[in-house]
């Protein structure tokens, strides 16, 4: 499952904010998952520091006493299992709903991004700014598509559930104001392009009419 979701995510995040299209950001989709399954094993790496500290911690307070055995075991396993997703919450509906908000997202911002370049409407002040709005959008789906592969993952973050699912709910939320704003922005866009068509056509209606 882990490897499914990284791949899914690598798909939807970029960090690039240049001049792109869509083929060429999709291309980069093995760099991206190299990426975060970098981030996965520091992530494990940094955990193994936290147990072996147990250990040089309490060596170091020998001087002081020793926590018992069972009571130190209890702590590790307190904490191990803060780190543990409970499946419930991994395969729950919130998060399918997550990821298939980010595909339709993604699938947006593709066909945003075509249409813009294709458009002949728009001034170039006009196209620049729509396409950095969305290069940001897409920069900001890339690092909530982060953050929900650290909360799914066993040995990311150490949280209960009741903490998981408020975070999960949160990006839901703000994964469906985002959903909602691009298609706001290219609707708006549509508006824009259609008055300057209007606007053209006025002018060429009223030359050919009185001669100018």
């Amino acid at each position: 499952m882990k490897r499914i979701i990284l791949l899914l995510i690598a798909g939807l995040g970029c960090g690039y904010v240049q001049a792109q299209t869509p083929e060429e950001w999709m291309n980069q989709k093995s760099t991206q998952t190299k990426y975060l399954l970098q981030q996965i094993a520091l992530f494990q790496v940094y955990l193994g520091y936290v147990q072996k500290g147990y250990s040089i911690t309490q060596g170091g307070l020998s001087a002081i006493g020793h926590l018992k055995n069972q009571e130190r075991q209890s702590h590790a396993d307190y904490f191990l299992a803060l780190e543990k997703v409970n499946p419930k919450i991994r395969y729950s509906s919130r998060v399918a709903a997550i990821l298939a908000i980010q595909i339709n997202l993604m699938q947006t911002w593709q066909s945003a991004f075509r249409e813009l370049q294709q458009n002949s409407q728009l001034n170039p002040v006009e196209k620049d700014y729509l396409t950095r709005t969305l290069k940001n959008l897409l920069q900001e789906n890339a690092a909530d598509s982060e953050a929900l592969v650290g909360i799914i993952s066993d040995h990311h973050w150490a949280m209960k559930d009741d903490e998981r699912l408020q975070r999960i709910n949160a990006l839901y939320l703000t994964m469906l104001d985002k959903y909602a704003f691009v298609q706001n922005l290219m609707k708006e866009a549509k508006t824009l392009a259609m008055q300057h068509f209007q606007a053209q056509k006025s002018i060429q209606t009223s030359r050919a009419l009185y001669g100018f």
